[in-house]
C-alpha cells in the first residue's frame, strides 16, 4: 500500500500526516525544526519506508512557504538518498489550482 506524507511547515516546527491509498490517516506528528526534530523525522521516515513494498511508493509533499520549508525539504531529500522516498515541494498557487 502506498503511503503519502503531507508536511505542513510553520516557523519553528512542522506537522506531518501519513495517509494510505484509502485515505486513512495512519499517523500524525509535530516535529520541531531543530536537530532532534530532524533526527526524529529521519527515524519516522525510515519506519514509513519499511512498511511499503518494493512495488509501492512513499511520497512526501510540502508547500513552499517562503523559504521556511528549505530545512525540511533538504532533510527529506537526504532521507530519500538513503531510503528512496520521493520528496516534493509545490508552490501555493499550484496547490490551490490542484484543489480546485
Amino acid at each position: 500500500m502506498n503511503l503519502y506524507v503531507g508536511v505542513d511547515i510553520s516557523k519553528g516546527y512542522a506537522d506531518s500526516c501519513v495517509i494510505d491509498d484509502e485515505g486513512t490517516v495512519r499517523e500524525e506528528y509535530r516535529l520541531d525544526d531543530t536537530r532532534s526534530g530532524h533526527d526524529q523525522a529521519q527515524e519516522l521516515a525510515q519506519e514509513w519506508y519499511g512498511t511499503v513494498s518494493s512495488e509501492e511508493e512513499l511520497l512526501v509533499g510540502m508547500e513552499a512557504t517562503g523559504r521556511t520549508e528549505r530545512n525540511w525539504l533538504d532533510l527529506f531529500e537526504q532521507i530519500a538518498d538513503k531510503t528512496d522516498p520521493e520528496a516534493y515541494c509545490a508552490g501555493p498557487l499550484v496547490l490551490r489550482r490542484f484543489a480546485e
